[in-house]
């Protein structure tokens, strides 16, 4: 196990992303800035996308490959950092506040979620409200492509792809799953006719259209058998045969937030993080917590796994990073 910290970073560590051949770690969060730390000699990380622009703010890290690194920079849309040789980062706009990505490599597609900026309330977003697509070149270079802006109302929020990646779920109108295609955006299932969230099983239902989304990240199992979410101190999933149904509900022993979670790539375990400063580990088959992680760098808020299961990460509220080798 290793502490990373970075000298200048007191932000929470909001975002995390393991290259995919897990030898290159990316951090951010509430401060407008990657940074990028090399696990074979983890000492300082460069530092990327770095902005004195207070709306810029990096808000998802993803990798295309082991040498591309992107990110969704709030008001500054998508950038995209070639990293060997490191060239000059390429800036893509956004129609409002890009706040999510998803990266399909097999479809060289990358999706992302904006908010949309209203008249007269230029610095805040007002909902999140359509996504946005762009095609990966061989030169790393972006063309647009489909995108999808329903009612600012209605908009999309948080956003999961299968393990296949030809579709995606998210959640519209505040309370329907949608399941869609990625290469156009139209709809596989239609949410209205058999996919009504059940909302009441968080028992925190959003009292106007403005109020915070009753669920944070949607995550697909690699396996393609379940779908995940968390709110305040519950994680739900739900069947992705059956989306109709009321999911299983976890709650948190503790009466602490989770913070985010993610799934194991061999689909056996879901790792969740939260507020009492520790990662639970829970068991798929029977989603009974099987494990727990504690260290002393503070609330944790963000957690991924390398892409073949080896190693974990976990980002806390003091800006520490800590890695460590998965033992289950």
């Amino acid at each position: 196990m290793i502490v990373l910290t970075e000298p200048e970073r007191k932000q929470r560590i909001d975002c995390l992303a393991f290259s995919s051949d897990g030898t290159q770690l990316a951090a951010a969060g509430n401060g407008s800035w990657v940074s990028l730390w090399k696990l074979d000699s983890p000492n300082e990380p460069q530092r990327f996308f770095e902005t004195d622009y207070s709306l810029a703010r990096i808000c998802s890290v993803a990798f295309w490959d082991n040498n591309t690194l992107l990110a969704s920079c709030g008001r500054a849309g998508l950038r995209v950092q070639p990293l060997n040789p490191i060239g000059e980062a390429i800036s893509y706009s956004s129609t409002g506040h890009l706040v999510e990505l998803a990266v399909i490599p097999r479809d060289r597609r990358v999706i992302g979620i904006n908010h949309r900026f209203m008249p007269g309330f230029t610095d805040q977003p007002q909902g999140t409200d359509s996504y946005q697509t762009w095609i990966i070149g061989d030169n790393r270079e972006l063309q647009p492509s489909w995108s999808d802006e329903p009612h600012w109302f209605d908009g999309p929020y948080s956003l999961a792809l299968t393990p296949d990646g030809r579709r995606f779920v998210s959640i519209e109108r505040r309370e329907d799953f949608v399941v869609k295609s990625t290469a156009d955006g139209k709809l596989v299932r239609d949410p209205s006719d058999e996919h009504r969230l059940a909302i009441y099983a968080f028992k925190h239902p959003p009292k106007r259209y403005h109020d915070t989304p009753p669920l944070a990240h949607l995550m697909c199992s690699p396996t393609g058998e379940w779908l995940a979410a968390h709110f305040r101190i519950e994680i739900a999933v739900w069947s992705m045969a059956n989306l109709t149904q009321p999911p299983r509900v976890i709650q948190n022993a503790s009466k602490k937030d989770f913070t985010a979670i993610a799934f194991h790539p061999g689909g056996k375990f879901l790792a969740a993080t939260c507020n009492d400063e520790t990662v639970q580990l829970y068991d798929t088959a029977t989603w009974q917590l099987t494990k727990t992680y504690s260290w002393t760098v503070g609330k944790m808020r963000s957690v991924c796994f390398s892409s073949d299961g080896m190693l974990a990460a976990a980002g806390s509220h003091r800006g520490k990073v800590v890695v460590w080798d998965v033992d289950v």
